[in-house]
């Protein structure tokens, strides 16, 4: 009987888009920050069985550092990643964008402390 190929670690993304437009102080670069899910996989011969390891990140789009976002912020994240969007779609006004980022503000800045430090 054979044991067969265990493999741990490979990963699956999804990337929601352009989230928040950031200055990244590790390339220097205005750019804006995407907010990915990150999964981390057990397979065996190749299928995927369970995930496990799912994290959430902001990540500058050139050089692909940024943070890992815990509880609040991912939700924060994602309020401001369909802002965005709608903002460069132009479904909304500026003035629409600033209020829905004066909602998540406090926690994007918390993560987005992390990287300037």
């Amino acid at each position: 009987m054979s044991d067969g190929i265990w493999i741990i670690g490979r990963q699956t993304e999804k990337d929601y888009g352009p989230t928040a437009l950031i200055t990244c102080p590790n390339c220097h670069n205005q750019t804006y920050y995407h907010l990915v899910y990150i999964k981390k996989w057990v397979e065996y011969f190749w299928i995927k069985i369970f995930p496990y390891k799912r994290r959430y990140y902001l990540l500058c789009e050139i050089c692909s550092r940024g943070v890992e976002l815990k509880g609040q912020q991912v939700d924060a994240a994602k309020k401001l990643n369909e802002a965005t969007l709608s903002l460069l779609d132009q479904s909304i006004t500026t003035s629409q964008y600033e209020m829905a980022l004066n909602e998540v503000r406090n926690e994007v800045e918390t993560a987005l402390e992390y990287l300037s430090s």
